[in-house]
């Protein structure tokens, strides 16, 4: 009788212990739900444009994005680009690169200068997500009348500063190559060179392809009058060649056409002039990074991966947006081309 009490309080004690783990195991995962339920993520980005362009739909891709992340807020910063080596060097943003190791990212598909140009001493800091390539328009009438190449596409530094050189031998007229727009940067750039590496914080300035960068703009200089060319003599038919950007470009589609019903003049677009072989566009791009200072950085890290490589969204991006999508397999589709003609 001893016997069976004893085993009883043995049983007794095992199923309280049972019940007791049981009971914690509960309250942990319960715990845990809520705890997932009531964490709230912050995303912090600027108003307006990133482009200088107005957009009548700022926040439509935000609005979109969040709700394909099921509810969930992440603690997010949209960086912009003059601004993204202050805040990788001041400790603003949390490197991403054990996130793109564990998630095995693919970032083959990323345009690899803008992958690049969210690096900072080695790591990566930032996602690109929307660019904004430079591009050149030009006089195509202007070019025909005075029997220079009118056709461009890809123009080599070479045939860019013989057309200004030409155009400002032309007597009796002022007429000019390319508006002032056009600076020391983009001359760098059509000879290659970087002068200012950010990922590194090396400067130079001394190379040979700068010295050629410097000798075109004094060309440059020399064939204006040492003026300064406005976008307005390019309006009057007097400029061959203005830089400008995509998202201006595409905000402003009737910006050519009443110039040209007013001057009376054909205008296309072409690549920024280059070396042979070689491309020297100068793009300007808004990222997604993650806050240092976030506790959040997984579900933050889910979130401004899928704004940047998710096909769907990048897609939408190039529809909605007046910039560009950052993913190769999106620019080369076919929505995209339908959506730039």
């Amino acid at each position: 009788m001893t016997k069976q009490t004893s085993s009883n309080r043995i049983n007794s004690t095992w199923l309280v212990l049972l019940l007791i783990v049981l009971l914690c195991a509960a309250s942990a995962a319960i715990g845990d739900y809520y705890a997932e339920k009531l964490k709230t993520l912050t995303v912090a980005f600027y108003t307006g444009s990133s482009w200088d362009a107005p957009s009548g739909k700022p926040y439509q891709m935000i609005d979109y994005a969040i709700k394909k992340f099921h509810r969930k807020y992440p603690d997010v910063i949209l960086v912009p680009d003059e601004n993204f080596a202050t805040m990788a060097s001041e400790g603003v943003l949390a490197s991403l690169d054990r996130f793109i190791d564990s998630d095995k990212l693919d970032t083959s598909n990323f345009y690899q200068p803008l992958l690049s140009s969210d690096r900072y001493l080695g790591a990566q800091y930032a996602l690109p997500y929307e660019a904004n390539p430079q591009l050149m328009i030009y006089n195509q009438s202007l070019l025909e009348k005075y029997g220079l190449p009118s056709k461009l596409s890809k123009p080599t530094v070479d045939e860019f500063e013989a057309i200004s050189t030409q155009l400002s031998k032309v007597k009796g007229k002022k007429l000019y190559g390319t508006t002032s727009d056009f600076n020391w940067y983009n001359a760098a750039a059509a000879y290659q060179d970087e002068p200012f590496n950010i990922s590194d914080r090396r400067i130079n300035l001394t190379s040979s392809r700068f010295s050629k960068a410097i000798k075109l703009m004094q060309q440059l200089y020399a064939n204006a009058g040492n003026m300064n060319v406005t976008s307005d003599l390019f309006d009057e038919g007097k400029v061959a060649f203005e830089p400008i950007y995509l998202a201006q470009y595409r905000t402003y589609t009737s910006y050519p056409y009443h110039v040209t019903r007013s001057y009376n003049f054909q205008v296309d677009c072409c690549q920024m002039p280059s070396l042979k072989g070689s491309s020297s566009t100068s793009i300007e791009i808004s990222s997604w990074g993650i806050a240092n200072s976030s506790a959040n950085k997984r579900m933050a890290w889910q979130f401004i991966q899928m704004l940047c490589s998710d096909q769907e969204l990048q897609q939408k991006l190039m529809a909605s947006s007046t910039g560009s999508s950052v993913l190769k397999s999106v620019v080369q589709s076919r929505a995209t081309a339908k959506v730039m003609d």
